[in-house]
């Protein structure tokens, strides 16, 4: 730690040592990092003072850090979503499951583990619900809409002797589908479709503003 390095106890840190700290590592790092960086110290200069009570004045408390622009990341659009559907026979050797895929993905805003992870268990193709384990440590059932419920059934179709523990996503050969292997159809499909390489997060975000596009409630 740079700042031990000038001073031996926490009570000799000085607002400049502080400054000179953040103005280094800005010197490597964005704005971002930097304020990112700046908030760690803050949070344990304050904490420090709030349970020990020192005499002298918290150093942190006289030191700013400009914040970074707060600019809205863009998700992929329904437009290049479809795009990304139409373009799928000509990528793959099991176009009814990505499909399902890209579609789900959008319906529910899941996360990568969660919708890679599923299992036909916790896929309700009549009530429209896939059970998710989320970062929470908790299930959830998130619906999807009736596209997705129709091109759910045409996978279907398409396989047999899956049992309820098996992986939902599987290959043409009836073995799962890894991460590695999505993660390439994506890609694959996104090339055809002449659209960028949007990653897992881009598809919630589009779930995100879509929801609030119909209610109109950011909770």
């Amino acid at each position: 730690n740079p700042l031990s390095a000038e001073a031996k106890y926490i009570e000799e840190v000085t607002p400049d040592m502080i400054r000179n700290l953040l103005k280094e590592f800005g010197k490597t790092h964005n704005t971002g990092g930097t304020f990112r960086l700046y908030s760690s110290i803050r949070a344990f200069f304050n904490w420090y003072w709030d349970e020990f009570e020192p005499e002298i004045r918290n150093p942190i408390k006289k030191v700013t850090c400009k914040k970074p622009p707060i600019t809205p990341i863009p998700g992929i659009s329904r437009e290049e979503i479809n795009k990304m559907l139409r373009s799928i026979e000509k990528t793959s050797k099991c176009p009814e499951r990505d499909r399902v895929f890209i579609s789900m993905l959008a319906d529910t805003g899941v996360r990568k583990s969660s919708i890679v992870n599923l299992k036909f268990s916790d896929v309700d193709v009549e009530n429209c619900t896939i059970l998710v384990y989320e970062k929470d440590q908790n299930f959830h059932t998130k619906p999807f809409g009736r596209e997705t419920q129709r091109l759910i059934r045409k996978y279907l179709r398409c396989l047999s002797g899956n049992k309820p523990d098996d992986c939902f996503w599987v290959n043409h050969r009836g073995a799962k589908f890894t991460a590695s292997g999505i993660e390439q159809m994506m890609e694959r499909t996104a090339d055809v479709a002449g659209i960028p390489r949007y990653g897992f997060h881009a598809y919630r975000r589009f779930y995100g503003l879509e929801l609030y596009k119909s209610t109109h409630d950011i909770y």
